[in-house]
């Protein structure tokens, strides 16, 4: 309900414009991250603490967890990529104990061994669940990937991109599932020639049958779509970013009302380039959206978050308690409160994990673990009504720049 070779990097580390120009090299690098030692049961905490947990069956191999999913406290899913070339990895808690689960791998079998990675996942029962991503073929190009989980197993399941003529990358960021026949994903596409522009926004829908790409607005020169929240089959909200006139990113939200898709207009705070990244639903019909500005050089990166209560939207003020701040992630709980988590650059100049919990009122930033030493970083965050949540990230081995593991915190 989302860069370079790792799970979604920190955009702070480069302009928009850059972003844009480098995405379809950095995605097709597709390097993975990872955990190692079994996982057990966190211990007891209190409800506003975050510890870490280990993933399961991922050794000392690079991997990473870019998406998760908690329906009830019994059933999470957890998924990302392992291995170099890159392999989709799924694990999933069942109340007790993380297990890592088969996940399908398009190249399985074959001569030719891509990488492929999953970005998201949502489960609409304990038999029903969908993960989306991405996978590089032979030719250079990056392609869709959807799975499906009906109870027993994970298997691929056909899904559109955008022409292959015309297209070098189609990927899927994020999944929401709002019934056995009604599932939408979004992401991006860029296309093969400069004279086709640079990209936009890829929205699929699942209708019980099949996967289809749907028309959406395409704003600006470019759009990149990170963030969805499905209410019902009636209310449905994607959030990412487009370049305006001016090259420069603006945030944006766009709106299923069951009929076509329409543009909406958050507010663009005073800064260079504004960006969602992830958004979620809130009680009453309202939306919490969170991203990041950045000034090009003038400041640092700042996180961004804007709520929705049905007729306008409204600014926040997040905690930034580092340098550099910015929010992947976005989960409601409770009757009004969200979880937003990210990274944020300490006084050392070390990327590090965080977590902020809005009680209605304001941004209150909670202690969550790193990886020790390690530069760390959260990209996604789901919660239960009570407050327990998932969230998960990954970590650069500080002792070995090149490798990377996974993150994986629980809270209460």
């Amino acid at each position: 309900m989302t860069a370079t070779s790792h799970a979604r990097e920190p955009r702070h580390f480069t302009t928009r414009s850059a972003f844009v120009a480098a995405a379809a090299l950095a995605a097709a690098t597709l390097l993975p991250l990872v955990s190692s030692n079994p996982a057990t049961a966190a211990n007891a905490v209190s409800c506003n603490a975050w510890t870490r947990v280990a993933g399961v069956g991922t050794g000392s191999t690079w991997s990473a967890l870019d998406g998760v999913d908690a329906r009830t406290g019994s059933d999470v899913w957890a998924v990302g990529h392992i291995g170099n070339p890159s392999a989709p990895l799924i694990e999933h808690w069942n109340g007790s104990k993380w297990k890592r689960v088969h996940a399908a791998n398009p190249y399985a079998g074959r001569s030719y061994t891509g990488s492929a990675r999953l970005t998201d996942v949502d489960a609409v029962s304990r038999h029903d669940a969908w993960a989306v991503g991405l996978a590089s073929s032979k030719s250079g190009r990056l392609h869709t990937l959807v799975e499906h989980w009906n109870g027993k197993k994970w298997s691929i399941v056909p899904s559109p991109d955008m022409s292959s003529a015309t297209s070098t990358l189609s990927t899927l960021r994020r999944v929401a599932a709002v019934s056995s026949t009604d599932a939408w994903a979004i992401g991006v596409w860029t296309p093969r020639l400069a004279t086709d522009g640079i990209g936009r926004g890829l929205i699929e829908h699942w209708n019980g049958k099949q996967w289809s790409i749907v028309d959406g607005p395409e704003p600006g020169s470019f759009s990149d779509l990170d963030g969805i929240a499905a209410r019902s089959a009636t209310d449905i909200w994607v959030a990412g970013w487009y370049l305006d006139d001016g090259g420069n990113s603006d945030a944006m939200a766009e709106h299923w009302d069951g009929q076509q898709w329409t543009l909406q207009a958050p507010l663009q705070p005073d800064a260079v380039n504004n960006a969602f990244n992830a958004i979620a639903p809130m009680p009453g019909g309202g939306l919490m959206a969170v991203g990041d500005r950045y000034f090009d050089g003038v400041a640092p990166t700042r996180a961004l978050t804007e709520s929705w209560d049905g007729q306008q939207w409204t600014v926040g003020e997040p905690e930034q308690p580092g340098s550099v701040t910015e929010l992947d992630g976005v989960a409601a709980f409770g009757s009004g409160s969200a979880l937003a988590v990210g990274v944020t650059r300490d006084s050392t100049g070390v990327d590090r994990t965080l977590a902020q919990r809005w009680d209605g009122t304001s941004w209150t930033v909670e202690t969550s673990p790193s990886r020790g030493s390690s530069p760390s970083q959260l990209t996604d965050v789901s919660a239960l009504q009570s407050g327990r949540a998932w969230a998960v990230g990954s970590a650069v081995l500080s002792d070995d720049p090149g490798n990377q593991r996974l993150l994986l915190l629980t809270r209460c």
